[in-house]
């Protein structure tokens, strides 16, 4: 039996291509420029390397970007503010990374690694689950 596949970009519940652009913006405006360089790099990668995945990771895929994005306007300031957050995002937890693969794992030690060091973010050619590495 075929399995279903759906591009990320054909998503009914909000296009991809949608979701990129509206994470490119809150980039744009919320993030200090070297984490923006580094976010977006690494988003525009990660909707590439998901353009024909089967439907239910199609949806994961979206459901983890969009929790990302959400999380992204609660951890920034209003543009325009002079105030800047002491830090984006949150901490993994144990039962988070025990989760992953040991690629994703992988994938996150490189993005740690780029994100501390300011090197550019290494991908490997294995799928990666955004909000998991």
């Amino acid at each position: 039996k075929k399995r279903e596949e759906r591009s990320v970009d054909g998503m009914e519940s909000g296009s991809g291509r949608a979701l990129l652009r509206a994470i490119l913006r809150a980039h744009r405006g919320r993030l200090p420029q070297d984490m923006r360089a580094l976010g977006d790099r690494y988003v525009r990668e990660e909707f590439r390397r998901h353009r024909a995945v089967d439907a239910d990771t199609a949806a994961m895929f979206c459901r983890e970007w969009q929790a990302y994005l959400a999380q992204l306007g609660a951890d920034a300031p209003p543009p325009g503010s002079a105030q800047q957050p002491a830090q984006f995002g949150r901490a993994l937890s144990s039962d988070d990374v025990a989760a992953m693969s040991p690629q994703q794992r992988a994938q996150l030690a490189k993005l740690h690694a780029a994100a501390t060091l300011g090197a550019q973010p290494v991908h490997d050619s294995e799928h990666v689950a955004p909000g998991r590495g």
